[in-house]
C-alpha cells in the first residue's frame, strides 16, 4: 500500500479531536467513518462537524460549494466492526486511558485486515504500550494531534523499534499533503 491507494479513513471516538480529524480528512476529500459508541454522541459530533464547518466558510476558508461534498464524505456509526469497512488507516481517538486503548488496539487487531495501519491520537502512551496487543506491530504509530486537528497543522508521529519505516512513510506521507483550505503546510515531526 502506499500513499495513492489511501481512499477510506475510520476514526474511533468521535469527541473533541477524533471528530475534527474525521472533518480534517473529508475536507481533503477522503471518505471518513467515524465511530462512537452512542448514536448520542455520533449526533453531537455531526453538529460539531457542521459548527465547524460554517465558521469555515465564515472565514473564508472554506468554499460554500463543497460543504454538502465534505458532509457527504463523513459516515458515522456506531457499529465498531461497520465503521472500519473498507478503511486503509484507523485512527483511535477515545479517552486517554492506557487499558481502554489497549483493548480497543487488540479489537481493531482482529478486525482490520493485514494492511490497514493503526494510529493512536494519544498525546502520553508510547507506542510499544499498545503494539504489544497486535500481532503486527509494525503497522501501528501514534499519532498526536494538536487541538483542533482541522486548524491546527501539527501532528507529532511517534513511532516504535518495531513500527516499519513504510508505515511511518505512508502516514508522513498522508499527512504532508496540502490541505485545501489551509495557508501553511501541515507540520508533522517524527520522534
Amino acid at each position: 500500500m502506499d500513499i495513492d491507494h489511501i481512499r477510506q479513513i475510520s476514526v474511533v471516538g468521535s469527541g473533541l479531536i477524533g471528530h475534527s480529524i474525521a472533518l480534517d480528512f473529508a475536507i481533503e476529500g477522503y471518505k471518513v467513518r467515524l465511530y462512537s459508541r452512542t448514536n448520542d454522541s455520533l449526533k453531537r459530533s455531526r453538529d460539531m462537524i457542521r459548527d465547524s464547518i460554517r465558521n469555515l466558510v465564515r472565514l473564508g476558508c472554506l468554499d460554500p460549494k463543497k460543504v454538502a461534498g465534505i458532509e457527504s464524505n463523513i459516515c458515522t456509526d456506531s457499529s465498531l466492526n461497520a465503521s472500519i469497512i473498507g478503511s486503509d488507516i484507523v485512527i483511535e481517538a477515545v479517552y486517554e486511558d492506557v487499558i481502554l486503548k489497549q483493548k480497543l488496539f487488540r479489537k481493531l487487531d482482529e478486525i482490520c485486515p493485514p494492511h490497514v495501519i493503526l494510529a493512536s491520537s494519544t498525546s502520553s502512551i508510547l507506542p510499544s504500550k499498545l503494539m504489544e496487543f497486535v500481532t503486527r506491530p509494525e503497522r501501528v504509530v501514534v499519532a498526536h494531534y494538536i487541538n483542533p486537528p482541522h486548524l491546527v497543522p501539527l501532528v507529532e508521529i511517534v513511532r516504535s523499534p518495531l513500527t516499519s519505516d513504510l508505515t511511518v512513510d505512508i502516514f508522513y506521507s498522508l499527512l504532508k499533503k496540502p490541505f485545501q483550505f489551509q495557508i501553511q503546510q501541515t507540520e508533522v515531526y517524527l520522534w
